[in-house]
């Protein structure tokens, strides 16, 4: 690369002093004499271009002409421009790119040999990526929202839309996805399946796993059982931003929920029970809970709000009363 940056250099010189010499010999008066025998020659073989070399004098004398010598002068001159910047230019030895290239860099890998076989290998990769937790959690959202992947992928950290749809449909046939859909009526207009509410989010949303190497020992807590989270008794994540509201929690700091709480949690979301020990309407299925948890919980601690809620004989991850056990415990809030 050194030998050609040499020669390339050698030929920008050469070329600068040859146009030099062409410029110095263009103004030689043998070179003026030469031009001006021919001209003479071609105006008498051909008279518009006398003409036309007494019209550019003229305008270059900035003389008065009339107005359509101006407009048909305009329009030569825009055509004699077209024609010079069309003129073909020597061109360099080496492109500035190929001047600035220092060493040669190998790639290697960079040419495929068999696709075929690269195409398999980077569709083997990126299914061996799902873990067993991220595999059943697939599973279990699919039936509800069927194949509104963009939705999806709202329950997963680092899943986009298409590694959604290459899992889907590499196993569909061994897990047996379509037996999971739910029957739907025929309708007659086009319908978008339903996005993933704030709600679902809050109770089935994947969390990156927490880095206990940077908290001291033992000092992380779940904010519903207030068991010590430390990755080898009890395993644990941050809660999604939606579960905040969710679950009547201050938003300012971030909370750690355990895996126990967070599994009770998903197991609750379609219940609509109340699940407090003193709750007449505890085995009647029919009656809805549509009581939502107090929001003024959010300005209690951890331990009072799991005092509360033994209290109430309630599961502490429930977010849904009836109207006796939510007014009790609004009450006990309140004294």
């Amino acid at each position: 690369m050194e030998s050609l940056k040499e020669l390339a250099r050698e030929y920008d010189q050469q070329f600068e002093a040859f146009q030099d010499d062409l410029k110095k010999w263009e103004e030689t008066p043998e070179r003026i004499e030469y031009a001006e025998f021919h001209r003479v020659q071609a105006e008498t073989e051909f008279p518009e271009l006398k003409k036309e070399r007494e019209d550019r004098e003229r305008w270059a004398r900035a003389e008065r002409i009339r107005g359509d010598d101006e407009r048909h002068m305009m329009l030569k001159q825009h055509a004699d421009e077209k024609i010079r910047l069309g003129v073909a230019k020597v061109p360099r030895l080496l492109t500035e790119q190929e001047r600035k290239l220092d060493e040669f860099v190998e790639r290697p890998g960079s040419i495929v040999t068999d696709m075929k076989l690269a195409h398999r290998k980077s569709i083997h990769d990126r299914l061996e990526q799902w873990s067993p937790e991220e595999r059943a959690l697939f599973k279990a959202r699919q039936s509800e929202h069927v194949k509104i992947f963009h939705g999806l992928t709202e329950f997963f950290v680092d899943k986009s839309a298409s590694d959604l749809v290459l899992f889907y449909y590499m196993n569909k046939k061994t897990e047996g996805f379509k037996k999971d859909f739910k029957p739907k009526k025929r309708v007659t207009k086009y319908k978008v399946g339903a996005y993933p509410s704030a709600e679902e989010l809050a109770y089935c949303r994947m969390m990156p796993p927490l880095d206990y190497s940077t908290c001291p020992k033992n000092s992380l807590m779940c904010y519903f059982c207030c068991q010590t989270v430390n990755g080898i008794d009890l395993d644990g994540t941050f809660m999604p931003k939606e579960a905040y509201e969710i679950f009547a929690i201050n938003p300012d700091e971030n909370r750690v929920v355990c895996t126990r709480c967070r599994e009770e949690a998903a197991k609750l979301y379609k219940d609509n029970r109340c699940f407090g020990n003193r709750c007449s309407n505890q085995k009647k299925r029919a009656n809805r809970v549509n009581r939502n948890i107090p929001l003024d919980l959010a300005e209690f601690s951890v331990r009072t709000r799991a005092f509360l809620m033994d209290k109430l004989g309630s599961t502490r991850v429930a977010v849904k009363f009836c109207t006796p056990c939510k007014n009790a415990l609004c009450r006990w809030i309140g004294d």
